[in-house]
């Protein structure tokens, strides 16, 4: 065998044992959009069917397969939300807001699980830049309405849920949160409007009717303030 040859040899050998090495580690060629995007699919499917735990592993198959894919952090986050993982959710929104940081959508299911930690600034804030992006996307205004609610704001929440419902007619929760703010202000008229509505949207009427039994008490208690 000549010197020629051997170097030959020694070449295929050698681009054999890289290809083998490739083949044992994974392939780093690049991202598979296609496959991301097909897992990603399944995964939403799933979302929609409350299989929080299912979406979640085709989420995690869609991110294995483009670890830029900024739509399958948000929809884990938002899995890990309806899970109570709220961490978790920040943690996956953080990185959707990262990869695209004119991502609307990211903003508002953050704020979301800030809202639901208690941190309503940083909430507000997520709300706010949502809003920002995307000045149709009318849940985050529910999400606003819900914050001024808990901070006594009633004349800034009905301001949220009345924007709220001009943007999306048939979202039955910011009838319901309505309802309950007008019951609050002894507009019961108005109130028993947003019930009907918020009903024949959907929204269970034994728990809006108890919601709005605990508005009233609240309401008529008697002030034991000085």
């Amino acid at each position: 065998m000549d010197s020629r040859t051997s170097v030959r040899i020694n070449k295929a050998l050698s681009a054999m044992a890289v290809l083998s090495l490739l083949l044992i580690q994974g392939c780093t060629c690049g991202p598979d959009t296609a496959a991301a995007e097909q897992h990603y699919e399944a995964g939403e499917d799933l979302y929609e069917q409350g299989l929080y735990n299912e979406s979640i592993a085709e989420f995690n198959m869609s991110i294995h397969f483009d670890p830029q894919y900024a739509k399958a952090y948000y929809a884990r986050g938002g899995a890990y939300c309806f899970l109570h993982k709220y961490e978790l959710s920040i943690k996956d929104e953080d990185e959707a807001i990262r990869l695209d940081p004119q991502y609307a959508d990211a903003y508002y299911g953050r704020a979301i699980s800030y809202y639901h930690l208690g941190d309503y600034d940083s909430s507000l804030k997520d709300y706010n830049e949502a809003i920002r992006l995307d000045p149709e996307l009318a849940r985050a205004y529910y999400g606003r309405c819900c914050i001024y609610y808990e901070r006594d704001d009633y004349e800034g929440a009905v301001e949220e849920c009345n924007e709220s419902i001009r943007l999306e007619p048939d979202f039955a929760k910011s009838y319901a949160l309505r309802a309950l703010i007008y019951t609050y202000l002894y507009m019961d008229a108005e109130a028993q409007q947003d019930i009907d509505m918020a009903v024949s949207l959907g929204y269970d009427a034994t728990m809006l009717d108890y919601a709005i039994v605990g508005v009233k008490a609240e309401r008529d208690a008697p002030d034991d303030g000085w």
